[in-house]
């Protein structure tokens, strides 16, 4: 919950993302999903979020988006 409230002020803020200097993008609903059977569910913050600039790391990794 405290991390759902921290994405959304940050979103609202306006203020770029740390030292890359990108916007951030806008927040969106998150759906609630459950691992696939294998999978291991982690989190992530900061740049590695889906649509941020270093997202591509973990899908270079076959990660998925939740």
């Amino acid at each position: 919950m405290l991390a759902s409230i921290g994405r959304v002020f940050h979103a609202d803020t306006g203020l770029p993302l740390g030292a890359l200097g990108q916007a951030a993008t806008a927040a969106r609903a998150i759906a609630r999903r459950v691992p696939k059977n294998g999978e291991i569910a982690i989190a992530v913050v900061g740049a590695h979020l889906s649509g941020m600039p270093l997202n591509g790391e973990l899908e270079g990794a076959s990660a998925r988006g939740f």
